[in-house]
């Protein structure tokens, strides 16, 4: 499968203005959450700047070598099958980074907290299919039950 061979620019909603595409990544970002929107369907998901890297030891070496290389971002369409055929396919693509991370807990924690406030799992409208080891098939349909039952048993649930 190949990628379509024009790839609409990042858009950063943390700038002012969107007639500069050149996004530059904030001093000690380590990466972001971003929003693909291709058609009338969505995908949220994270993607690291700097990709890292194992590699086996040298001849005669025992200690394995780790690299650092900077990433695909600036080319990167997701990790969704079905969200890059369609984009292969020709469909409108617009991607927008939500949020820039400066750890890696903290970015999966964004993505993890945008993709439950969004339902993503569920809704017809996003392309994600796993949430964070979490697989829309073995949820049953009455998980919102289960959630509201887990409410009751806290005295002070005002915060949830």
């Amino acid at each position: 499968m190949t990628k379509s061979k024009e790839i609409s620019p990042w858009w950063d909603r943390s700038l002012e203005s969107v007639s500069n595409f050149e996004v530059v990544p904030p001093e000690g970002a380590l990466g972001f959450v971003y929003l693909i929107k291709a058609g009338k369907k969505s995908y949220i998901g994270c993607k690291q700047l700097i990709s890292n890297r194992t590699l086996p030891a040298l001849k005669g070496m025992k200690k394995k070598r780790k690299i650092q290389k900077p990433s695909d971002w600036v080319t990167y369409c997701g990790s969704c099958k079905k969200l890059t055929a369609d984009i292969a396919a020709g469909a409108k693509v617009e991607r927008t980074i939500l949020y820039w991370a400066y750890s890696k807990s903290e970015m999966l924690y964004v993505e993890l907290r945008l993709q439950m406030a969004m339902d993503a799992l569920r809704s017809p409208d996003f392309y994600n299919g796993i949430v964070r080891g979490v697989s829309g098939l073995k949820l049953k349909d009455d998980y919102y039950k289960a959630y509201q039952y887990a409410l009751s048993c806290f005295s002070d649930n005002s915060n949830y």
